[in-house]
């Protein structure tokens, strides 16, 4: 579950609200796309994207990644700040644990978890930027 795959939010989240359930995410970073260490022009060498997964790179939504980017240096915080504030916005999930490769990231990821908390009108304009496809069949 991540801003660039929410079809968790069809059944997945309203079930887990229903029965007082709790959900992680996975990859909620969604391979680091989401931290802003990518661009539609620069993929970091030492990343798995660009050394396993280069096509997660190449075919990534980069008009609404630069749009979100653009929400983030509007209020002065990271993508990565963005992505987890808007996570743990949703009541759903009991945590956001995060895949970190080094000790700087697990404690950037930590501090991301209060950096930033969105409110409800921030929340509705990043949904705008990442919206659920209407077509249940759709690959999110």
């Amino acid at each position: 579950y991540s801003l660039l795959a929410r079809a968790a939010e069809r059944e997945v989240l309203p079930a887990v609200r229903r029965f007082g359930l709790g959900f992680l995410p996975y990859f909620p970073l969604h391979n680091g796309l989401l931290t802003g260490k990518f661009t539609r022009s620069h993929a970091p060498e030492d990343t798995r994207i660009s050394r396993q997964r280069s096509h997660v790179w190449e075919q990534a939504p980069w008009d609404a990644l630069e749009q979100f980017s653009a929400f983030c240096d509007h209020r002065g915080i990271t993508m990565l700040q963005a992505t987890i504030g808007w996570l743990l916005s949703h009541d759903e999930l009991s945590s956001v644990i995060a895949g970190a490769t080094s000790g700087d990231q697990v404690r950037a990821n930590a501090a991301a978890a209060t950096a930033w908390k969105p409110d409800a009108h921030e929340v509705a304009e990043i949904d705008a930027l990442f919206p659920l496809p209407e077509d249940p069949g759709a690959k999110v």
